[in-house]
């Protein structure tokens, strides 16, 4: 007891108080279009009628050329104006000149995205606008309670010395990879490999449980009705001694690989990676160290040129961005505060010397790292447990 005392006080009357744990200070930002985190909307020059008279529309309006499709975000109305036709226009302008006096003016030639650009659009005339709750949200990540969340679960994956992966689904981190020194065995492609063997696993333990309810079915003489229970404890079957009742998983253990999970990474992904995600049906992807072939983050020059033969622009190619895919998932970049001087973290690589180590898929320092059995043990991601990454390159 005199030990259990000793060890809770400090010599003072009081009980000990040891320091507040400290964790790494991060910023979380979405990656998203310029179209989307812009401040502004681009501006049109058009032509508008100032009347001298309001009575005077009721007459005007009808004079007036349609606009096109891609303006009807604006109203054609704001006080004493009105827009008669845009500035290159192949419409014949209609003599308007007894109602008012025309000139030339600047609108939002595309609809606002955003409430920061409704607000600044609308100052420059009057226009449509329809909130897009998830957007707003996204713009605000770096408050978002639940985003900053999920990274704390996953700090260890995100600050690896080498590059490392993660993937978790309802809280639980169901596939892991590291590194390797293979060329292609990038740490993303380990990850998704091991959800694949998880997901065939899955798929082979419930085809063997509803076999067996089949069997016991249709054995002759059954004596009672059969109560099957759907659990992911593979030792629930096991603890199950009624042999009128059976245990198959529950149907959402089977979601396809990366379905409705999140995906963490020490580096931005490089094209095959990416796709791979993409493949995969990841929901939101977490980054942490920008790399010289990565193809997520916005850049304020282009990172990739001709060598994926890709859409690339000036300003780099955002994959998770592409309208051509047929699935899209949400891009994070985590920021740490202690990281971000003279490192590639976070940084911009253009016109910097190439480093390997800030590539996705490096081999730093020539490292070979022997690779581990790709097999999955189902059975310990169902109890929550698993190898970490840093014991992923090691052999068993």
């Amino acid at each position: 007891l005199r030990m259990k005392l000793a060890e809770c006080t400090d010599g003072s009357d009081g009980p000990s108080t040891s320091a507040p744990i400290e964790h790494p200070k991060f910023t979380i930002r979405a990656v998203l279009s310029e179209a989307e985190s812009s401040e502004e909307v681009p501006l049109e020059r058009v032509y508008v009628l100032t009347v001298t008279d309001r009575r005077f529309f009721a007459t005007v309006l009808p004079l007036l050329p349609p606009l096109p499709e891609r303006m009807h975000h604006l109203k054609r109305i704001n006080g004493e104006r009105v827009v008669v036709c845009l500035y290159d226009s192949d419409e014949s302008m209609p003599d308007l000149m007894e109602y008012g006096r025309i000139s030339e003016c600047l609108v939002p030639k595309e609809k606002p995205l955003t409430r920061r650009q409704f607000d600044w659009a609308k100052a420059r005339w009057p226009c449509a606008f329809h909130p897009n709750k998830d957007l707003e949200s996204l713009l605000t990540a770096s408050t978002d309670d639940s985003l900053h969340s999920a990274v704390f679960s996953c700090l260890d994956v995100l600050r690896a010395p080498r590059a490392a992966c993660a993937v978790t689904r309802r809280g639980k981190r169901v596939a892991e990879g590291a590194q390797s020194g293979r060329l292609l065995e990038h740490a993303s492609m380990r990850a998704v490999r091991k959800l694949a063997g998880a997901h065939r696993s899955a798929m082979a333990r419930a085809k063997a449980a509803m076999a067996a309810v089949t069997r016991k079915r249709s054995a002759p003489g059954a004596a009672a009705p059969l109560v099957v229970v759907a659990s992911s404890d593979p030792a629930a079957a096991a603890a199950t001694e009624d042999v009128n009742t059976i245990v198959v998983p529950p149907l959402s253990s089977l979601d396809y690989l990366a379905t409705g999970a999140d995906v963490f990474l020490t580096h931005e992904p490089c094209a095959m990676c990416a796709m791979a995600l993409v493949h995969a049906r990841a929901q939101r992807v977490f980054f942490a160290r920008r790399t010289s072939n990565g193809v997520l983050a916005r850049r304020e020059q282009g990172n990739l040129g001709e060598d994926y033969g890709c859409l690339s622009d000036e300003r780099g190619w955002q994959l998770h961005l592409e309208p051509a895919l047929n699935h899209h998932y949400r891009v994070f970049e985590v920021t740490f505060e202690d990281e971000t001087e003279g490192k590639e973290l976070n940084g911009d690589t253009n016109g910097q010397e190439e480093d390997e180590g800030a590539r996705c898929g490096a081999i730093v320092g020539g490292e070979q790292v022997s690779e581990r059995e790709e097999s999955v043990d189902v059975d310990a991601m169902d109890r929550g447990e698993g190898g970490q990454w840093e014991d992923e390159g090691e052999e068993e």
